[in-house]
């Protein structure tokens, strides 16, 4: 029997249109309706409703209750451009658990029919093999949207979660004609969803799937073809509208951060995205970029910047992007081929959106804006939800790269030729000739940033109000600058009171510079908004950018102007100091989303309490923690070394050769590759550059994050050989799948708490504590447990991986604090041995050849 027979007792039924989905929701690697459960699924929908599901074509709204909108707060209407539903004229939703007609097997009967050893997903999946704790947790996530509740459920590395999320979400979409939205943490996670599991869910219920992300992922034509212009010119491409020179960070002034604004990081371009850059196509960029350039834009079905694979081509990705607002929208001359514009058509006519937290908690912030309405939200990566919050619901400041963007100059009264004159046109951006009037270079003069365009006789105090602005924002830079300068490099936090003008000279200094921006640069805005915009392309797009700024400015200055909530503070940046905000708890942001929908938060690693939930704004969520099938006491070993160095507070160089001097035989003795995990960047340089040089000598081959590559470039290493020892921080700590040989030893150099410098975790804490609560058992150590988990789980991906875990942290010994226990507790079962460094190398190497001899025996210490 093939796999795209129904399975028995399951009536098969086609897509709704001819069997396929629709050509223009098409997503790379997805299937037909070969096979599916949606004969024994009947649509529940209202009275005169008519039959076609989601892909029937858009219809109204969903009704409220549980069809209520997610990124809307209630109580506000849709906004105007909000395409129709997918439930179809007249549909809403089945009330919360309400059982459909006719007798029909429930969705907890068609989830285990799915899973079930023989079942659909055998056939359907090579290799795929029956878990319990899969289908566990695909019963909890169906009785959680069949009833309408929250659910929050941590699935251990091996349960196959994603599937175990997008099959009951698919059927209880079909079932309903309801919307359903995904949202992970990274990117990477949605590429994944889209080329192993949107497929397989396609196949199994005829559902419209379609994946989203933020508008800086894909690639822009207009961009494209300046891009396409500097290269055939044999110009360096240093003109982007998405922000002119330098990093995403340094293109931000105001708003959320660009980067998760955007709805995630700009991709990696040495990460090999979704969309494989065929073997030919790869050859050309090597020796013709342009070329190769080409034939992508022609090529490629999403324009989504991650596809850009090879190096080459990937290094041209931030220069093909922009943002929402410097976009043309309907008037730019390439509209009808946009890519964001079709990715969020495609979403509109879909039942299951795959999208991120970022976009997800903008569309909110944006009242609803960015993505459409929806029935239930599902969060995977969830314990990332808090930070993405704080981010999106924040605000950053950044008055030096602003004035980059305004010029060096105040502009000329005079008007210029390539402006049209106030009144003439239709404000559609026109082509001119290579060197004609307003030329790319006056839109985006040398000096850096766009430049302030002429005033013409609809913005005669132009020139007066830009010299406000600029006097405004360099007084905001200078005071910023004194105060980054007392945090030493780092971060400093403001008191709460520091806008009323009291405590410090400094802090009096800072607020009177931010009074005079939030009267300056509104005015400035104003002004922008009645100037007439060039009529050359380039020129119109960097205008959009600057008036778009602009406007990102003065919102940004009226959420630092809020008190209440807020946690503000001043960091150095290396365009330039920012003032950083964000709320302390994000619940009253976020209580009126999740008292909408159902949420299904998931995850491999979430802590334990409750705590993290109500600083969400979740209540009464179920919870439900479903372990690993792997036998972690066989197939692993955790280390504690007990007479490690103590981390210390702040730099320390003793520290680090000490680190260095453990690190080496340990390094030794673990015969696959090697994933050494910091907390600090000062750490992993100083360790990494001593340890180099001695592990070259012992034939191992090094490489330190970012200072030897990328991140996704030096992972792609590590599995394929290239790199056997590889040493980082941070993103390191998660998302990294190297099974087999390739990574045997994870050693974690120090307990990863947060630094309780961070003016966010102290805000926080400050708060708990000010509750009569424990800042630390509330938030530092579930935090800390949960990544010190990820990063125990880079180790065992498979049931044929093995290796060990070392800790070079001595308060993870038992007895050695209040917490070691807790923090032991919340690992994976793995035999584990307790001792000092002078015995840790010789029970390493004993572990491995045990585990190499003994085959499926006994692998403990001993």
């Amino acid at each position: 029997m093939d796999g795209t027979s129904p399975a028995p007792g399951l009536e098969d039924e086609s897509c709704p249109a001819g069997g396929t989905r629709p050509a223009e929701s098409a997503q790379p690697g997805s299937g037909t309706h070969q096979a599916g459960l949606a004969g024994a699924l009947p649509v529940t929908r209202a009275a005169g409703a008519p039959a076609g599901g989601p892909e029937a074509g858009p219809g109204p709204e969903a009704a409220p209750g549980p069809g209520t909108r997610a990124g809307q707060p209630p109580g506000t209407s849709p906004p105007e451009e909000e395409p129709e539903g997918p439930a179809g004229p007249g549909a809403s939703p089945s009330a919360p658990g309400s059982p459909p007609g006719g007798g029909s097997p429930s969705l907890a009967a068609l989830v285990e029919a799915a899973f079930r050893p023989g079942g659909l997903l055998e056939r359907l999946v090579p290799g795929y093999q029956y878990r319990p704790g899969q289908v566990e947790m695909a019963l909890e996530v169906a009785a959680a949207l069949e009833e309408g509740r929250h659910l929050a459920v941590e699935a251990a590395t091996g349960i196959g979660k994603s599937l175990a999320y997008l099959i009951p979400a698919a059927l209880w979409a079909h079932r309903h004609r309801t919307r359903v939205v995904i949202a992970t943490h990274t990117v990477a996670l949605q590429d994944q969803l889209r080329a192993r599991d949107l497929p397989v869910v396609e196949r199994l219920v005829p559902v419209t799937t379609a994946v989203l992300k933020g508008f800086g992922q894909y690639a822009c034509r207009l961009q494209a073809a300046a891009v396409l212009d500097e290269l055939a010119a044999g110009r360096p491409v240093l003109w982007s509208a998405a922000g002119g020179r330098g990093t995403p960070d340094e293109r931000g002034v105001g708003g959320a951060a660009p980067e998760t604004a955007a709805g995630g990081a700009a991709p990696d371009p040495e990460v090999t995205g979704p969309g494989i850059v065929p073997e030919a196509l790869a050859a050309t960029a090597a020796g013709d970029p342009a070329r190769a350039l080409a034939h992508w834009l022609e090529s490629t079905a999403t324009g989504e910047l991650s596809e850009l694979a090879h190096p080459v081509l990937g290094r041209l990705a931030p220069r093909l992007g922009v943002d929402a607002g410097s976009c043309l929208g309907a008037a730019c001359p390439a509209a009808r081929s946009c890519f964001p514009l079709m990715a969020r058509e495609n979403a509109q006519k879909a039942a299951l959106i795959v999208t991120n937290h970022a976009l997800l908690l903008a569309d909110w912030a944006a009242g609803g804006r960015l993505l459409p309405a929806c029935d239930a939200l599902i969060l995977d990566e969830a314990h990332h939800l808090e930070d993405v919050a704080a981010q999106q619901l924040g605000c950053r400041l950044n008055p030096a790269e602003l004035l980059r963007v305004l010029g060096t100059a105040a502009p000329s009264r005079r008007p210029a030729a390539g402006f049209a004159p106030a009144g003439a046109g239709d404000g559609r951006p026109r082509r001119e000739a290579p060197g004609g009037p307003f030329s790319a270079d006056q839109a985006v003069p040398a000096a850096g940033g766009q430049g302030v365009p002429p005033s013409t006789s609809g913005g005669h105090d132009l020139p007066a109000r830009v010299a406000r602005a600029r006097a405004a924002l360099e007084g905001l830079a200078t005071a910023l600058e004194a105060a980054a300068a007392t945090a030493g490099g780092g971060a400093a936090r403001l008191p709460q009171d520091w806008r009323e003008g009291r405590g410090s000279p400094l802090h009096r200094q800072l607020a009177r510079a931010l009074a005079e921006a939030a009267e300056s640069l509104p005015a400035l805005a104003e002004a922008l908004d009645r100037q007439p915009p060039p009529v050359e392309e380039r020129a119109y797009l960097a205008f959009r950018r600057l008036r778009q700024r602009v406007q990102e400015a003065v919102a940004a200055v009226a959420r630092l102007q809020e008190a209440d909530g807020l946690c503000t503070w001043v960091e150095a940046h290396p365009a330039g100091p920012r003032l950083s905000a964000a709320p302390v708890v994000a619940a009253a942001d976020l209580e009126p989303l999740f008292a909408s929908v159902p949420a299904v938060l998931a995850s491999a690693t979430l802590p334990r309490d409750d705590h993290w939930l109500r600083r969400l704004g979740i209540a009464g969520a179920r919870r439900r923690f479903i372990p690993s099938p792997f036998d972690f006491p066989r197939q692993a070993l955790l280390a504690v070394v007990t007479d490690a160095p103590r981390p210390p507070s702040h730099r320390d160089e003793v520290y680090a050769g000490e680190l260095a001097r453990r690190l080496l035989p340990l390094i030794a003795a673990i015969p696959g590759g090697v994933l050494v995990l910091f907390t600090a960047r000062w750490a992993l340089e100083a360790v990494g550059e001593q340890l180099r040089p001695a592990l070259r000598a012992l034939g191992r081959r090094p490489a330190l994050q970012d200072r030897d590559g990328p991140r996704g470039r030096l992972v792609a290493a590590l599995a394929g050989g290239r790199v056997d020892v590889l040493m980082g921080v941070d993103s390191l700590w998660e998302g990294i799948d190297v099974p087999g040989r390739r990574l045997e030893g994870v050693i974690l150099t120090r307990l990863p708490f947060d630094p309780p410098g961070d003016p966010l975790t102290a805000a926080r804490c400050d708060v708990i504590a000010a509750a009569g609560g424990s800042a630390f058992f509330q938030y530092q150590l579930p935090r800390a447990a949960v990544r010190l988990k990820q990063g125990f789980g880079r180790l065992i991906r498979g049931p044929a991986d093995r290796g060990v875990v070392v800790v070079l942290d001595p308060r993870l010994a038992p007895g050695s604090s209040r917490y070691a226990t807790l923090l032991l507790d919340s690992l994976p079962p793995a035999a584990r041995w307790v001792g000092p460094a002078s015995e840790a190398v010789q029970v390493v190497g004993r572990w491995f050849t045990r585990a190499g001899r003994a085959g499926d025996g006994d692998h403990g210490p001993g």
